[in-house]
């Protein structure tokens, strides 16, 4: 007699398991990514001097520049190290904790960014978005 297993009594062959995988990024996807945030980190360090540079009172840039490098004691340096420079912090900070908490949020309650479909509206039709109970 033979050991061989018959075509019946053979274990049924087990689907592959397919690993999720993350789709590949491009290097040109990579490029704008990096870009992108080179773009929105510029930006927020120019605002961030604007608001420096800018106040209640005239300051011209070469000496709110001085007052930032050398910290000093002169009414351009007071002013911009204890009234400009809080305040931009503050605003960076207010920022960075509206941003957390709307991400947070928006992962707690599992509610992905709305879309066009969402504020009803298509996409061919841009001058509705702000009016979304219109039809």
């Amino acid at each position: 007699m033979s050991t061989a297993p018959t075509e019946q009594s053979k274990a049924p062959e087990a689907t592959p398991v397919v690993p999720l995988t993350v789709p590949s990024v491009t290097a040109a996807r990579q490029r704008r990514l990096a870009l992108g945030w080179l773009a929105a980190l510029l930006l927020l360090v120019v605002i961030a001097g604007a608001s420096v540079a800018i106040g209640a009172r005239d300051l011209p840039l070469s000496q709110v520049w001085a007052a930032l490098l050398d910290r000093e004691s002169s009414d351009a340096g007071t002013l911009v190290w204890e009234s400009r420079m809080p305040r931009t912090v503050i605003g960076l900070l207010a920022g960075l904790g509206l941003g957390v908490s709307g991400a947070l949020i928006q992962a707690v309650t599992r509610n992905p960014l709305p879309t066009p479909a969402f504020w009803a509206s298509r996409p061919a039709q841009p001058s509705r978005w702000p009016l979304p109970w219109a039809s």
